[in-house]
């Protein structure tokens, strides 16, 4: 049973289009963090980006029955791309992979989707929604990660703190959407402060701040001579927080926050001379 929109026989060619038309189009955050990927590198980036959309889609879905059905599909998918039969675009573009492909951390993300399927709204912190959520980004970011700077202790440490503060920036830059679909996805203290644009402000604030420590831990992770093959990765968080910087905390349920197109490009130039400078004197 196909219950997500797979396309059988689809080429690596058309995988790669689908990918970059979902995730990456002219203009957004990742069009420019894979215009710093290597060339091999790029179609496994979008992939894997591809995928982590798909799945947190269904985290943040309100039917968590169909949600729970189509994780199951995914399930199944990285199980056939592990045997070398993908059947989605996004599974097609990993293909390349799966000789040295460890498909640990991406069962781990399905589990933590899982996992959000079955939070209520009143979990304790190590048990919500918005916990699991960064569990399911630091997974991926780690086969990220991986694929753009090979396997490391310092690459997977980078990785899992780029993943909670992009999972926590999803959340608070889509407030406004997860708390009409999702609630139960909600850090406790921004479900607690809904009702109030004051205390709601506060806890926004708390958890943006949240959000950069994890960038900046993930920064602080990342030897020198890793900097540039993770530069993909740093024009992400870089975004991320300026875009986080950005928001109103008092409308963020109403307003969603982005950057133009223009300051994305130039955050991610700004990013890459960072990295030169820093490779120059170390």
């Amino acid at each position: 049973m196909n219950t997500h929109g797979s396309r059988a026989g689809v080429d690596a060619s058309s995988a790669l289009d689908y990918c970059s038309q979902r995730i990456a189009a002219p203009g957004s955050t990742l069009h420019y963090a894979a215009r710093f990927a290597k060339a091999d590198d790029r179609a496994a980036l979008l992939g894997l980006f591809a995928l982590a959309d798909e799945l947190q889609n269904l985290a943040w879905s309100r039917d968590t029955d169909l949600a729970a059905a189509r994780l199951h599909w995914w399930s199944d998918e990285i199980a056939c791309l592990w045997h070398g039969s993908p059947r989605h675009p996004a599974t097609v573009c990993l293909a390349a992979l799966r000789p040295q492909f460890d498909p640990a951390p991406l069962i781990r993300s399905l589990e933590a989707v899982s996992a959000v399927l079955e939070v209520s709204e009143d979990a304790g912190p190590q048990r919500s929604g918005a916990h699991y959520q960064r569990v399911m980004w630091s997974e991926v970011m780690i086969c990220i990660c991986r694929v753009l700077g090979g396997h490391s202790s310092a690459s997977d440490g980078f990785a899992r703190h780029l993943g909670n503060g992009h999972g926590l920036a999803e959340l608070l830059l889509n407030l406004g959407l997860v708390a009409r679909r999702r609630p139960a996805l909600l850090p406790r203290e921004l479900s607690a402060a809904a009702s109030n644009k004051a205390a709601l402000a506060y806890a926004v604030h708390e958890h943006t701040a949240a959000a950069g420590e994890e960038f900046a831990a993930a920064r602080r992770e990342l030897p020198p001579d890793r900097l540039r093959g993770q530069l993909p990765a740093l024009v992400l968080a870089a975004i991320d927080e300026a875009t986080l910087a950005e928001m109103d905390p008092h409308s963020v349920t109403e307003v969603r926050t982005r950057l133009t197109p223009l300051r994305r490009a130039w955050i991610a130039l700004r990013t890459h001379r960072q990295v030169t400078r820093q490779e120059k004197r170390s």
